[in-house]
């Protein structure tokens, strides 16, 4: 049920940069990844519920993202809440020379919804972070990273 969740979730980002003369078509039922579309995606820790998987995917593009974040045991044990967000991918950059950080803030259309934010840790990982771009103490815990 969560993997059907998360993958319709990638499915909505990627079908937005299909051709409709063309389809792709991927042999490991994995769907197809757009060259102009970055996916991300990891198990994060979480208080109330056994942790929170993120799926991120930005089309650099149009700096846009879709991100679906998947509660696992929210409401007991096998059961998940899931939730959406699309919006608008901007960049912030912090600090100099060695110090220089790039952080993605992503905030969504149309919502009262806060922003999430994301610090660039390479060209295959992102680290949530908090609104002061702070990074959390366990910082390996809060990656997630590209899907191949």
């Amino acid at each position: 049920m969560k993997k059907l969740l998360v993958y319709s979730g990638i499915m909505a980002v990627l079908l937005s940069c299909q051709s409709k003369t063309a389809k792709n078509v991927s042999v490991d039922n994995e769907p197809a990844q757009c060259e102009h579309t970055q996916v991300y995606k990891g198990l994060l820790p979480a208080a109330d519920c056994s942790g929170i998987e993120y799926t991120l995917g930005i089309d650099t593009l149009n700096d846009s993202y879709h991100l679906t974040t998947v509660y696992i045991d929210a409401e007991g044990t096998g059961k998940i809440l899931s939730f959406t967000s699309e919006g608008k991918r901007s960049m912030i950059h912090r600090g100099e020379g060695e110090d220089a950080r790039v952080f993605y803030k992503l905030t969504p259309c149309g919502k009262d919804t806060a922003s999430v934010y994301f610090m660039v840790v390479n060209d295959s990982t992102l680290r949530l972070v908090n609104t002061d771009l702070q990074e959390p103490t366990n910082k390996t815990l809060y990656d997630i990273v590209t899907t191949e």
